[in-house]
């Protein structure tokens, strides 16, 4: 038989105790998952310019989720900061990152300076604060090298005017280079422009000119515009290289800015009363229009003053001193033709004038019955700019003044009251004859019957002489046929004051003649005489 036996005693409780676990956890270092790259890229064919900034960019992750700096190297040498913020790099740096997030772009810059080398390498490194990745020079166009391309070597600029417009100014440079060579050697270039400011190689404003690229001292012309005014002009130089990369500042001196001359105004188109005859007015003046086309390559606006001289042929300029309205018209002004839109503004070269001479009526004739028969009239006209160049221009075409043979008369034929059977013996009753044209004169005399009311007194009983105190039955009769008196009076020289010659009168009233008043006419005749005579 089994005998089982159970103990009954205390059961004790189990005791825990904590114990206390180190797991380190190592530092990953950051990673490239974005190469380092230029920005823009910097090549031979692009380089990066002087002055201006060239960005490096890359992407990293840190397997701890710590910042990240991105180090843009001189050299494959890099030492973290042991906690204390960027990196450093041991042979220098282009630039260096601010801290970046793990995942997220970084970027920095660098600006090329004159002491830089043209061809730069560089070393990209991520860095958190204790380690850094091994360095990536980036891949394909965008990686190392940088190249750097230096302003071109400005000496000096020159040109060679002033210049009349229509020529050319020319610009030349001195001790103006470009020593970059890497790759190719760079050629350089020159801007002149109108004001200050170039981007890409290209004036700002307006461009007077520019040259082709050339290995040193560049120069360009500029054909100064016909018209343009006279005076100091300002110019910028600029000398950029091939790469466009010149400085932001032009030269603006004695030696920039350009003088275009005052030039001498020209004549042309001149013609005497639209190259017509003349035929002047009986006793009067008579408008003469003097035409000519003034040009000047400074604008028609630099013109002051247009006048003329207009004289008779054989007498010349130098004999035409004075007007005395025979045979010389000096110093007459001249109006631009408002017609026709000349002379519209500084672009226009040209305007047309025109002087109003008043030509009197004793002006001497050179036409086949004149003193002067082989002899025309003739006109200079001149034209003053405001720098006082004055230019002249002789008429091309031949213009006659015609001979006037003409006349008027002074007094009047009154022979008082007179009773039949009488006479008025001595002729005495005066009438003047006056030459109002430019040749010497006789008078052809003719007459109508005296009538009155009722009766008739016959022309015939009319006598005329040209000297005084001539008896009645001396005198010449009146007929109603023209019969001329020679009284050969000059040619007038002086408006106003008209060379002359008196007629005298008589009557004869017949017996039984009735009492009344009786009228008629005398008609005086202007016959010119013999050139030797005037």
């Amino acid at each position: 038989m089994l005998l089982l036996v159970v103990a009954f005693g205390r059961i004790p409780k189990t005791l825990i105790t904590p114990v206390s676990a180190d797991v380190p956890v190592g530092n990953l270092i950051p990673s490239f998952t974005s190469p380092p790259a230029e920005s823009p890229e910097s090549r031979v064919a692009t380089p990066s310019n002087e002055d201006d900034t060239l960005s490096f960019l890359a992407t990293a992750t840190d397997g701890n989720g710590d910042d990240y700096y991105l180090a843009i190297c001189k050299s494959n040498a890099v030492t973290a900061s042991d906690g204390a913020g960027a990196p450093t790099c041991d042979g220098g740096s282009w630039c260096v990152s601010a801290a970046t997030a793990s995942g997220s772009e970084a970027s920095c810059g660098y600006v090329p300076q004159s002491g830089d080398s043209e061809n730069n390498n560089w070393y990209g490194f991520v860095c958190d604060e204790y380690e850094c990745s091994t360095a990536d020079q980036g891949s394909g166009i965008p990686g190392s090298p940088f190249v750097v391309n230096h302003y071109p070597a400005f000496g000096s600029v020159s040109n060679n005017g002033p210049k009349d417009p229509g020529q050319y100014v020319t610009w030349s440079t001195s001790s103006t280079s470009d020593s970059d060579s890497y790759g190719a050697s760079d050629t350089v270039k020159l801007v002149v422009c109108d004001s200050q400011g170039i981007t890409s190689g290209a004036c700002d404003g307006n461009e007077f000119c520019s040259s082709s690229l050339t290995a040193s001292n560049p120069s360009c012309s500029y054909l100064v515009p016909t018209p343009t005014d006279d005076g100091s002009y300002t110019a910028y130089a600029y000398v950029v290289d091939n790469h466009n990369l010149g400085y932001d500042t032009g030269i603006e001196s004695s030696n920039g800015d350009f003088g275009v001359n005052s030039t001498t105004p020209t004549i042309t188109s001149v013609s005497i009363n639209s190259s017509s005859d003349i035929n002047l007015t009986e006793g009067d003046y008579t408008s003469v229009i003097v035409h000519g086309t003034v040009s000047d390559d400074n604008g028609c606006s630099d013109i002051e003053i247009v006048t003329t001289r207009t004289f008779r042929s054989g007498i010349g300029v130098g004999g035409c001193s004075a007007t005395n309205y025979n045979n010389c018209y000096k110093q007459y002004v001249c109006s631009v033709v408002t017609s026709g839109n000349t002379c519209t503004g500084a672009g226009d070269l040209s305007a047309d004038y025109e002087c109003d001479i008043d030509f009197s009526y004793h002006t001497e004739s050179t036409d086949a019955s004149s003193l002067y028969p082989t002899e025309n009239w003739t006109s200079i006209m001149s034209a003053r700019d405001y720098a006082l160049h004055i230019g002249n221009t002789y008429v091309s075409t031949n213009v006659e003044v015609i001979s006037l043979a003409a006349l008027s008369v002074t007094g009047t034929m009154d022979y008082g009251s007179l009773a039949p059977g009488s006479t008025v013996d001595p002729l005495s009753v005066l009438v003047t004859v006056n030459a109002s044209g430019n040749t010497g004169i006789n008078a052809e005399l003719s007459g109508t019957d005296l009538s009155g009311a009722t009766g008739t007194i016959a022309v015939g009983n009319q006598k005329y002489s040209d000297t005084v105190s001539t008896a009645y039955s001396s005198g010449t009769t009146l007929t109603s046929s023209a019969v001329e008196l020679s009284l050969l009076i000059p040619k007038t020289t002086t408006f106003g004051s008209p060379e002359s010659a008196p007629v005298y009168w008589g009557i004869s009233i017949p017996n039984e003649t009735p009492a009344e008043a009786y009228t008629g006419t005398v008609t005086y005749t202007a016959v010119m005489t013999d050139t030797g005579d005037w």
